[in-house]
């Protein structure tokens, strides 16, 4: 059977969509020939351990492809942008030759930018994995899998930590980046307290931690690999936490803003939130570099240095009990 999935998006969308491809394998068998089409070209070498092919284009080059090509598929898998739906390859094609046809503009604003669908979401209180398996009508499967990686080049205890998102090479700060400054004396302080070495792992441009190691523009097998060996890792809401939670099941300690860490955080994390507000993801169309609720992020804001700073130290005194915080 040749099957098809569609899924877009960075590298936290693409280690829920091997999550996706290996519930796929255990509903079909693994004699089923799978083709990822994505536009996340990074994540193709851990992809390509789990499907047949692993086709890389922007999501706007795809959509003419896919009229042309959906049919031979049997089955296809549209994981976009929440929940999935399944098609016959010959529907999938009609389907995306109607979509064409309709105004582009309104399409995205039905799309994405409908806060109609968001509170509805949030409101089944569901995390994202469970919520897509169930409307493939998918097998459960545990989130972390096996990568072939090489061994951790780091040695002993140390911690890692990645604040940055989708923009932040470019020097764009996303509404769900915690401010810069407040890491930075969360490190000062841990290195103080515990004397372990701290690791920044990050991409080229990146602004970057002082008085921290710094690991810049590792292949994400390599990146996976130190994510993997490291007793502690501290983030904002983005890839690599879930790219640690695909390798270990150690915990992170994670900040949220306006993502919701009931459909987005993992139970053997620390998730962390004020409570302030309510997440507003996709609310509008620019939510991830405006507030959507004209507040200027306090749902960040009100997150304190302490409270990060209590939930990390937590997890390395052994006290880590409780999956979520705020």
């Amino acid at each position: 059977m040749r099957i098809g999935v569609l899924k877009f998006g960075g590298i936290g969308d693409m280690c829920d969509a091997i999550s996706f491809v290996r519930a796929i394998q255990k509903k079909w068998g693994d004699t089923a020939a799978l083709s990822l089409f994505t536009d996340c070209a990074p994540m193709k070498p851990i992809l390509s351990q789990f499907v047949t092919h692993v086709f890389c284009g922007s999501a706007d080059s795809w959509h003419d492809t896919f009229k042309k090509e959906a049919y031979k598929f049997q089955r296809f898998y549209d994981f976009r942008p929440h929940v999935c739906r399944v098609f016959a390859g010959d529907v999938y094609s009609k389907k995306l030759t109607l979509e064409s046809d309709k105004d582009p503009a309104q399409m995205r604003r039905w799309k994405q930018y409908n806060s109609w669908e968001t509170n509805r979401l949030q409101d089944i209180k569901t995390d994202l994995i469970t919520l897509n398996l169930k409307s493939a009508e998918l097998p459960d499967v545990p989130y972390e899998t096996e990568l072939a990686l090489k061994p951790s080049p780091m040695t002993g205890d140390y911690i890692t930590i990645n604040v940055g998102a989708m923009g932040s090479e470019r020097g764009l700060v996303q509404t769900k980046q915690w401010d810069f400054s407040r890491w930075q004396v969360v490190c000062d302080e841990l290195r103080a307290r515990y004397q372990l070495p701290i690791y920044h792992v990050g991409r080229r441009w990146e602004k970057k931690l002082k008085r921290v190691n710094h690991l810049w523009g590792l292949p994400l097998l390599g990146v996976a690999a130190i994510l993997k060996g490291s007793r502690l890792h501290l983030g904002n809401e983005n890839g690599l936490i879930r790219l640690r939670r695909l390798v270990t099941d150690k915990p992170s300690v994670v900040v949220f803003g306006p993502t919701s860490k009931i459909m987005y955080g993992f139970k053997n994390n620390v998730n962390i939130s004020s409570g302030v507000c309510r997440p507003c993801f996709w609310y509008t169309g620019d939510w991830m570099w405006e507030c959507a609720m004209g507040w200027d992020k306090a749902c960040m804001t009100s997150v304190s240095i302490k409270h990060v700073l209590d939930a990390a130290c937590g997890v390395l005194n052994g006290e880590h009990g409780s999956c979520s915080s705020g």
